[in-house]
């Protein structure tokens, strides 16, 4: 539960599975937020549920009387990927790997889409525990790209590109984002937490500099990944195909019969 939205667990009886139903007291919400919602809802409902790795939609209305506006999304069973990740002690580089392979999907099915996420971050990704499957959501900032100047500078102020300050952006702003989420992930720190504000944030990436945890990454194709993606030139940066072409991404197979029981603990 939040300000404004109450996220309950439900059952649809018609699919025969859990659900999220999001109810939203849009009567005390100003209009910026308020287009926030109406905007996930369009963007996911134009999705036609087309993409494993982008949360699903099921529908949506209005109550008037109440001024609450409800829409029913897919549920990820164990929350945020970040909120998950503080739970687990020790995570395997392959378990982060296949994490962020899907990630990278998803990121690629908004891109052709010409859409912009703006958002990418632990919070706003969900996993499926039992499964590892992983959704995207939150797409209340995302918006279809058009190449111009003066974009609205939107986002989480860690994880934004320094271009985006500058009201002059396109995809890369979320490889960018996805740089940051995966450092976040695979160290368990957010990214620039050494700024106890925004502006420390803002000052310390128009001087070009990096998030200390990144002195925490030892494993070098690991940073190099990392450090492609968070390039200050937004030309420098990887497009999500480079990445998933990247040797470090290649998975092993993986016997569960014949791996220790250390490894399932």
């Amino acid at each position: 539960k939040g300000a404004y939205k109450t996220v309950y667990e439900g059952f649809n009886t018609q699919l025969g599975k859990k659900i999220a139903w999001n109810s939203v007291d849009v009567g005390f919400m100003n209009e910026r937020d308020i287009d926030m919602i109406k905007n996930e809802i369009s963007t996911l409902n134009s999705f036609n549920n087309e993409c494993e790795y982008i949360v699903n939609f099921y529908g949506c209305w209005y109550n008037p009387k109440t001024t609450n506006l409800v829409f029913i999304t897919e549920l990820a069973s164990s929350g945020t990927l970040k909120s998950f990740r503080n739970e687990m002690e020790i995570v395997s580089m392959e378990a982060i790997k296949r994490w962020f392979i899907q990630i990278l999907k998803g990121i690629s099915f908004l891109h052709t889409k010409n859409i912009i996420h703006r958002d990418i971050k632990g919070d706003n990704i969900f996993i499926n525990g039992n499964t590892g499957n992983i959704i995207i959501g939150d797409l209340g900032l995302s918006f279809k790209f058009k190449k111009i100047n003066n974009n609205s500078v939107v986002g989480t102020p860690a994880f934004m590109a320094p271009e985006l300050f500058d009201g002059d952006y396109d995809k890369k702003i979320d490889i960018y984002a996805f740089g940051l989420t995966l450092l976040e992930i695979y160290t368990n720190q957010t990214p620039y937490n050494e700024c106890d504000n925004v502006v420390k944030i803002w000052k310390i990436k128009m001087n070009n500099t990096y998030p200390k945890i990144l002195n925490n990454i030892h494993n070098p194709k690991l940073k190099n990944i990392i450090l492609s993606c968070i390039h200050f030139d937004p030309k420098k940066r990887p497009s999500v195909e480079i990445l998933l072409k990247n040797d470090f991404f290649f998975l092993k197979k993986i016997n569960l019969q014949n791996n220790s029981k250390q490894n399932l603990i």
